[in-house]
């Protein structure tokens, strides 16, 4: 609790609105190299994402710098540990010296000779650079235990990194490969764009205004979270809910793969229909029916910026850009459910000019 009132200024409103500058000039930038034919767009929306989070986490504004950090995390991320394996026992397993693991172990070197070098270049030259490092070295708690060390700074910046880039990246290639699917939506989504932001980059203020690209983004988390399941540790004394008694020690999983599509709770789970996010519609379904983002007191931090950074980058790619699903694609996409749900094989659509 004490890390999250230390970071949370980095997403207070008005830096999440200062953060849809910089999402939106990569959209346009990234997109606008993109040429007319067939291509795989998972590549392009972890460019895109990693572009993003490397410029409002560390003010990096050269690709090259991005793709050596977005390379250690890949590294470190090789065997990624799902949430239900015991802290101690990944520690152990990192430390073992063979194949895979060596792998994690140099990422996590070059990760930290990132991280620290960056750090340490601040606390020699101190100040706030528009950047969530910045908010992060220069916050201190109203307790008056002061900030956060080098090492509790390292710790956050690697969170964001890890949930800032894949998982949004992911979330977006999903969400292409419903429109593509769905070209009849598609056209809604760039009517929306073009009536709203013209041929200009979308601000700050045209989120709330996007709202059909809200609900598109919405629908395909719900199908398609990226973060698929959940796990939770139980506390130290046993407890009952529900008529069950969960033991002290359990780990507790939520997959919201399984939830999201309950037909408890969602008409036609099945289906990809975006208007199940309408305004209206919200009360009509538990709290805990979606939650792409966790919950409770460990929610995304992030999650803010996540929305904007999906919206403003669909709407950006459904006015420039028609999708259509290549010929022979498969009806379903290939997916592994590894510490993220990702694509298996990629993303690859037929693009359009419009």
């Amino acid at each position: 609790m004490r890390q999250r009132r230390l970071a949370a200024p980095a997403f207070h409103r008005q830096r999440i609105a200062a953060y849809g500058e910089v999402i939106a000039q990569f959209a346009a930038e990234i997109t606008g190299r993109w040429q007319a034919g067939t291509m795989d767009v998972h590549p392009q929306m972890l460019l895109v994402a990693l572009r993003i989070v490397g410029k409002c986490l560390f003010n990096i504004d050269a690709e090259a710098e991005a793709r050596a950090i977005a390379t250690a995390v890949s590294a470190f991320m090789i065997t990624p540990p799902p949430g239900y394996i015991p802290q101690a026992l990944i520690e152990q397993l990192q430390k073992l010296s063979f194949g895979p693991m060596l792998k994690v172990q140099k990422g996590i070197a070059d990760l930290d000779a990132i991280l620290y070098g960056m750090i340490a270049e601040r606390r020699r030259a101190p100040g706030d650079r528009g950047d969530l490092l910045s908010m992060l070295m220069e916050s201190e708690d109203t307790d008056g235990t002061g900030g956060m060390s080098d090492k509790q700074v390292r710790d956050e910046c690697l969170t964001v990194m890890l949930a800032g880039h894949e998982t949004t990246a992911n979330a977006l290639s999903f969400t292409l490969w419903m429109l593509a699917k769905h070209p009849e939506i598609q056209e809604r989504v760039q009517e929306e764009a073009v009536r709203v932001l013209g041929a200009r980059r979308p601000a700050a203020d045209d989120y709330p205004k996007l709202r059909l690209a809200y609900m598109v983004f919405a629908e395909a988390m719900r199908l398609y979270p990226t973060v698929w399941v959940l796990g939770r540790s139980a506390g130290p004394e046993p407890y009952q809910v529900r008529g069950f008694t969960i033991p002290a020690g359990a780990m507790l999983l939520a997959p919201q793969i399984v939830v999201h599509r309950d037909a408890r709770f969602w008409k036609d789970p099945e289906e990809f229909r975006p208007e199940r996010f309408e305004e209206e519609g919200k009360g009509t379904r538990p709290k805990f029916a979606y939650f792409p983002f966790g919950g409770g007191s460990r929610q995304c931090i992030g999650e803010a910026l996540a929305w904007m950074e999906g919206v403003f980058v669909l709407a950006t790619i459904a006015r420039d850009w028609r999708l259509k699903p290549v010929p022979g694609a498969p009806e379903e996409l290939p997916m592994t459910p590894s510490v993220n749900l990702r694509p298996k094989r990629g993303v690859p659509l037929v693009l359009e000019r419009r």
